[in-house]
């Protein structure tokens, strides 16, 4: 069902999009470019609405502005890294979903960084390399986060 944007001036406001959005979107945190719009594109084509965010920072202005069912975020990013996002999302929004995902080897706390994720409230962690199907399907086996019309 398309919606008439001449009613905002071709913009549709913060308020109106979270409403419409908030059941099949995705907000994926990655500092590596080619990772985020490779993995935005698959998701898009899988249905969902995706934004995205290169750093913790950038994520947690995203948050504010998007309605999101679903948050993917790499734990080894500029700034405010995945761990202290999870930690962010869990005392502003504890029923959002988190997908950790990480290729390195970084520790938080003396532990592997994914495996720390985990312990404080992801709902799934990946290790990096995976494919977008592999993505695809860690998103819609988690309830919730499954598009509408899901086409891929």
């Amino acid at each position: 069902m398309a919606m008439d944007r001449s009613r905002w001036g071709g913009a549709v406001p913060v308020h109106v999009r979270k409403f419409l959005i908030l059941e099949s979107s995705i907000l994926i945190i990655d500092d590596d470019l080619d990772f985020r719009e490779t993995f935005r594109d698959a998701l898009e084509l899988a249905g969902f609405h995706v934004v995205a965010a290169e750093d913790g920072e950038a994520a947690m202005v995203a948050l504010e502005q998007h309605g999101v069912s679903l948050v993917i975020t790499d734990m080894l990013v500029p700034g405010m890294d995945g761990i202290d996002v999870i930690h962010a999302i869990r005392q502003h929004n504890p029923g959002l979903k988190v997908i950790a995902i990480s290729g390195g080897n970084g520790n938080s706390g003396g532990m592997p960084s994914l495996t720390m994720a985990s312990r404080i409230g992801a709902d799934r962690v990946m290790k990096k390399p995976f494919g977008a199907r592999d993505l695809i399907d860690a998103v819609r086996e988690l309830p919730d986060t499954a598009p509408p019309m899901a086409s891929a």
